[in-house]
């Protein structure tokens, strides 16, 4: 089970807020949040299931953001999972939420047990917090290794099912583990304090390097930034990389990727950056890189992207992926190729009127155009697709065109080559779509 905090508490009768007023007083919180200190990254106010306003609050890249909502009755609640990031976070969020409570007037009642295991918001104790988390790490790794197969790639505090396709053979938010690390932190807990990216609740240099080694790992697409979140990322690995050194000159950095990601900020030619780094500091970067990055990073292989309607594709990892606006569309992209899906229903399943896989591929098909036949996907789902060149801009370039279904489900997806010559690759990618 994770570990995290759930609190709930209560305005003063005289500050009740309205449910229409909700969102107002969830956005003054996150501007509290907001100048909270360095280790908030990100607040968004967004909507639940139900259509109510609720606020997410960012810590840690390796973990899921905090959420904060309001009720009609002045009833406030705050849900936080804290696992896999660490005891720090879970004390420093714990910290945090009671300077919140003082300035907002909020009176949190008493977590119960279940909800925060350790006691800490109550009682403070930071060695008994300490060895919950690595008690409920011992237990993940033990569960890996019982529901593991031969020649799996394993992974302990990483969305389920692994979406990175490195090569392993454990993998963690602050990168790849052996087998033999797995094994031994699951027979004695106390091995496994290195896993943790925020294992105590000061901002030190400890906190800023960690939290961008988690970023390099899982976020960095070591390239330009393509989007303003992907600039962000940047901003953000350079930003901690530069106050983990500013706070302790002498620690070891990880220079080679420090390196990397000025390159990143020079050569985004869209200005999605906006961290500067003194001229004297990127010398001395560069001087120190050891040409180590080119082995860091699991978006230096590819990654299984999960799309509307259950579809997923395996992507190389240096692709930029977006949502559109309607949900339903989705484009993945670098300088070389663009991949194009969109999800669609078939029929009315609640009046039962959806035709089968193949008959809807067969309708489908009519609309692709005229083309070299490729494979079709290596899964179950029924699918045709065929390839062709095109001119834009007066330039050659490659097209694969395809429809896939699969119950009531069907993708139309398109990829598109810079090089009509890498046939090969775009048959290679559309012969992973899947539906899960």
């Amino acid at each position: 089970m994770a570990v995290g905090i759930a609190l709930a508490g209560t305005l003063p009768a005289d500050h009740r807020v309205r449910l229409a007023e909700a969102r107002e007083w969830l956005a003054r919180a996150a501007v509290w949040f907001e100048s909270a200190g360095d280790a908030v990254l990100e607040t968004r106010l967004a909507r639940d299931s139900l259509d109510h306003p609720l606020l997410h609050v960012h810590f840690h890249p390796a973990g899921e953001p905090a959420q904060l909502r309001i009720g009609g009755s002045g009833k406030v609640t705050v849900h936080a999972k804290t696992s896999p990031v660490g005891p720090g976070y879970h004390a420093h969020l714990c910290d945090l939420l009671k300077d919140f409570a003082e300035d907002f007037e909020i009176a949190w009642n008493d977590p119960t047990p279940d909800r925060d295991p350790a006691h800490y918001f109550q009682h403070g104790d930071l060695a008994r917090l300490e060895r919950h988390f690595l008690h409920w790490l011992a237990l993940e790794c033990a569960g890996a290794l019982r529901r593991s197969e031969p020649g799996q790639i394993l992974s302990v505090g990483l969305p389920r099912p692994v979406r990175f396709r490195h090569p392993g053979p454990v993998l963690t938010p602050t990168g790849p583990r052996s087998l033999e690390w797995i094994k031994t932190v699951a027979a004695d807990a106390a091995a496994g304090r290195d896993f943790f990216p925020w294992w105590s609740p000061e901002l030190d240099a400890a906190f800023y390097g960690r939290r961008a080694k988690t970023d390099l790992w899982l976020a960095f697409p070591w390239r330009a930034p393509l989007t303003e979140s992907e600039g962000e990322v940047v901003d953000q690995i350079a930003a901690d990389l530069a106050n983990a050194y500013e706070a302790d000159p002498g620690a070891d950095q990880p220079w080679s990727a420090w390196a990397a990601t000025i390159d990143a900020l020079e050569q985004d030619a869209g200005k999605f950056t906006v961290e500067p780094i003194p001229d004297t500091l990127v010398g001395m970067i560069r001087s120190r890189d050891n040409g180590t990055a080119a082995t860091m990073g699991y978006r230096r292989h590819p990654v299984v992207a999960t799309f509307s309607g259950g579809w997923q594709m395996q992507l190389p990892g240096r692709l930029a992926i977006r949502r559109e606006d309607d949900g339903r569309t989705w484009t993945a992209w670098d300088d070389t190729i663009t991949v194009w899906l969109r999800d669609q229903s078939l029929g009315h399943p609640e009046r039962g009127t959806i035709p089968s896989p193949a008959r809807a591929v067969a309708a489908a098909r009519k609309n692709l155009p005229v083309g070299e036949p490729v494979e079709s996907p290596v899964g179950p789902i029924v699918a045709e697709a065929v390839y062709d060149t095109f001119t834009e801009d007066g330039r050659v370039a490659g097209r694969l065109s395809g429809v896939a279904a699969s119950g009531h489900r069907l993708a139309v997806c398109n990829i598109y080559l810079r090089d009509p010559a890498e046939r090969s690759r775009a048959v290679a990618l559309w012969r992973t779509l899947d539906r899960v």
